[in-house]
């Protein structure tokens, strides 16, 4: 081989490596989808949303109570899920999509407005 030739397969290998090292980058967080919560009905809320990715994992935790529950987003990147809370409880809410989680929305339960 001439030493062009040397030099040609070096570039490539180099272009190449440079490449495909740009996929290891970090990854931004997902954002947190919005979400709003009534107030609580027989001790359950409902959470409502959107913004989400669609077909995203859709996580709600009680933090007071220590238990959670989790629906899909659609495809329009909305949602719906009901979970046992109190007035004045924090609920996070985040989206999951593969391994990757999103950032936490903390909401505070409402205050029922009936008299």
């Amino acid at each position: 081989m001439t030493r062009r030739h040397l030099i040609a397969i070096l570039c490539v290998s180099v272009a190449s490596f440079v490449g495909f090292s740009g996929c290891t980058s970090p990854t931004l967080p997902l954002p947190p989808p919005n979400a709003l919560s009534s107030a609580p009905v027989d001790g359950v809320i409902t959470i409502e949303g959107n913004g989400a990715i669609a077909g995203a994992v859709i996580i709600g935790f009680n933090e007071n109570t220590g238990s959670g529950r989790l629906t899909t987003a659609s495809d329009a990147g909305e949602f719906t899920l009901q979970l046992m809370a109190s007035e004045g409880d924090s609920v996070l809410v985040w989206q999951r999509t593969g391994a990757q989680s999103g950032e936490q929305t903390q909401i505070i339960v409402p205050a029922s407005t009936d008299p």
